[in-house]
């Protein structure tokens, strides 16, 4: 586990591939800690992180804590001069993390650079 500011702790996984996408290993992790967030840059509708959230309930339903959250970009076509209004950031994350989970353990399964810099 990760130790993250305010007391906020975190297991980090960085999907390299998403065919195929380990699921043994998300797996393990969100059995372990009960939650799961999921962050990747396409939208919330359509986007990859619906295949794996879904996928997820399907093996862990029982073992899961908390509903599983995504952090994605929005539904609606941007301009690529904002794309830093649009894209998951370090604030989106630390919001997620203290309404959603509070400073319990958390596995952040991240297609974006964003989740590396958080935990």
């Amino acid at each position: 586990m990760e130790k993250l500011h305010d007391g906020i702790s975190c297991e980090l996984i960085d999907l390299r591939t998403l065919i195929p996408w380990d699921k043994d290993t998300v797996e393990a992790s969100v059995k372990k800690t009960g939650r799961l967030l999921i962050s990747h840059e396409a939208p919330v509708t359509g986007g990859f992180g619906g295949e794996i959230a879904a996928s997820i309930v399907e093996r862990c339903f029982l073992r899961l804590e908390a509903p599983i959250a995504r952090i994605c970009g929005f539904d609606t076509p941007f301009p690529l001069v904002f794309e830093p209004l649009y894209l998951p950031t370090k604030s989106k994350f630390y919001r997620i993390f203290k309404g959603k989970f509070g400073t319990s353990g958390l596995v952040i399964l991240s297609m974006t650079e964003v989740g590396g810099i958080i935990c």
